[in-house]
This record gives C-alpha cells, structure tokens and sequence, in this order.
C-alpha cells in the first residue's frame, strides 16, 4: 500500500493491489485506535487500485491506513497537515 504525497493537506491518493479475489477492507483510524472512516470494503477482484482520499473533514494530525485483504493485513502511517 502506498500513500501519496504523504504528509498531504485537503486530499491523498492510496494505492493498493489485490493479488487474487477475496474481501478488502481499508479503514483510517486514529493514534488511540478509534475507526475514523471506512474508505472501501467489499469483494475485489485481482488487480491495482487507486482511492482518492478526500480528507478535508479531518484534523491535522496523525492517522492509521489499514488495508485488510483476505486476513492479510498491512497499516501505514498517514499525516494530514
């Protein structure tokens, strides 16, 4: 999973691949652990994607991306400035 540009202002772009089939789900939380949003959830199909984050409702602060695919699970670290 990639962020881009990190640190960002009002919008990022999260870039993701999907090696086989299965359940993704991509939420943001925040440093205490607290889910701020679920950006995608569902079945995806083999593939790489791109999500605009739109992220001008938020504070300025640190976030958490966690993208879970297939019980796989990778979290990176977001700044919103």
């Amino acid at each position: 999973m990639t962020i881009n540009p990190n640190p960002f202002e009002h919008r990022t772009q999260v870039g993701y691949t999907v090696a086989q089939a299965g359940y993704l789900l991509l939420v943001v939380t925040a440093p205490s652990g607290k889910q701020i949003q679920v950006l995608r959830e569902g079945v995806a199909e083999p593939g790489t994607y791109t999500y605009e984050w739109e992220t001008s409702s938020l504070s300025s602060g640190m976030y958490y991306l966690t993208l879970l695919v297939d019980g796989e699970v990778v979290t990176k670290k977001a700044v919103k400035l």
